[in-house]
């Protein structure tokens, strides 16, 4: 079975929100929003469904949020039922793998930087 990235909670429901705006939430998905991964080494890559703006931004957002303890990310596998707004899969029968986490992976560590260099996603403990 294909395994995704899960940013958030999985919906009690198993229908992710689209939101606009400030028009809030529009409509519901087919299934929960997640995104495609390539797991290589233990650290998991996102494959970016699209090069809009909306995907750049909510996943810009989600790193963040996941960067400071405030939206959990998970791998997940289910079955795909259909292709969201922003052209993620939208999956139903979601079954948590792991918790993931973020980690620097930076050799040899930079002495000066402002932000964290090659920070990936890996199985939390």
């Amino acid at each position: 079975m294909m395994k995704y990235i899960r940013f958030k909670d999985i919906p009690p429901n198993e229908r992710s929100s689209v939101h606009d705006g400030d028009l809030g939430v529009v409509a519901r998905e087919e299934g929960v929003s997640c995104y495609e991964c390539i797991e290589h080494e233990g650290v998991f890559k996102i494959v970016v469904p699209s090069l809009c703006n909306g995907v750049l931004f909510d996943l810009s957002g989600f790193l963040y949020r996941l960067e400071k303890g405030e939206t959990p990310c998970y791998l997940v596998e289910g079955r795909q039922v259909g292709v969201g707004n922003y052209g993620e899969p939208v999956i139903r029968n979601v079954k948590i793998i792991h918790k993931l986490k973020l980690v620097e992976l930076a050799k040899p560590a930079p002495v000066v930087k402002m932000d964290p260099t090659n920070v990936q996603l890996i199985v939390q403990d």
